[in-house]
């Protein structure tokens, strides 16, 4: 509709410009009279209308620009009223490591501490916006918290999902991708929660699909809920650290953790 408005706005400024309003018919008179002062005049009037109308269109064009498919998504969530399966549900984001436990150090100098709390954040504050879920950060700056500190306030809070945010690291220097973990002895909806977060996060990021795996790490073997702990990529890749230092990656990873949840809760 926009679109149409301006389209007829356009053709109806354009034909008042040759119409003859703007340039008469003795602009085109003899070639002796063309550089008189008042062609001069009109065509100069002429260029600036144009130049005018070609500022408003672009200034239209602009503020009509459509949002980005997740922001009307989770506009339209939030303002439908339409309750979601995550709703009230006690969800506990982890952002690994922290404080004089730095993690693991890309070769250009960056920090999976700060990566991790970076995406955690971002978390945090999507589902605070447009859900109703209870949420919880086991730290919410660059502290260090023991890893039995984090189960035991998981646990305490009697929480429905743990989510343990890490960056990977290989030795060799070249491993690539995303991997999600859960505990060999986790239910099958823990498995399924990190299938959904696990889609989730390559289609945003498209980075490769290195599966779903299972190990015994502390936070999701002492947790007494549904956890699994996300590798967001290989900080020790050189164009993977190059990805995670930009905000806009962050945001995606956090967007895509955002959309695995969602996504798990109203199919479960």
């Amino acid at each position: 509709m926009i679109r149409n408005i301006r389209s007829v706005t356009v053709i109806c400024i354009i034909i008042s410009l040759f119409s003859g309003s703007i340039f008469s018919e003795s602009v085109f008179a003899g070639s002796n009279d063309f550089f008189s002062r008042e062609n001069i005049i009109t065509i100069a009037k002429g260029f600036a209308s144009l130049y005018l109308l070609n500022k408003v269109n672009k200034l239209i064009t602009e503020q009509n620009e459509p949002e980005p498919v997740f922001e009307q998504q989770i506009r339209t969530e939030k303002s439908s009223g339409i309750s979601s399966g995550i709703d009230n549900k006690i969800i506990v984001i982890d952002a690994g490591h922290g404080g004089s436990d730095p993690g693991a150090i890309g070769k250009g100098g960056l920090r999976e501490k700060d990566v991790t709390l970076d995406i955690a954040l971002r978390l945090y504050q999507l589902l605070r916006a447009y859900t109703k879920a209870r949420v919880y950060l086991t730290r919410d700056k660059d502290q260090y918290v023991s890893l039995q500190e984090r189960s035991v306030m998981a646990n305490s809070l009697g929480a429905d999902a743990f989510i343990s945010i890490h960056i990977n690291a290989a030795e060799n220097g070249i491993e690539k991708g995303i991997e999600t973990y859960a505990h060999y002895n986790s239910p099958e909806e823990a498995w399924a929660l990190a299938w959904y977060l696990q889609e989730s996060l390559v289609k945003e990021l498209g980075l490769l699909d290195r599966g779903l795996k299972a190990d015994n790490f502390h936070v999701i073997r002492e947790t007494k809920m549904k956890a699994v702990l996300l590798e967001v990529g290989f900080i020790s890749d050189r164009t993977e650290e190059g990805l995670l230092k930009q905000p806009a990656t962050r945001e995606k990873a956090a967007r895509a953790i955002y959309q695995g949840l969602l996504t798990y809760y109203d199919k479960g």
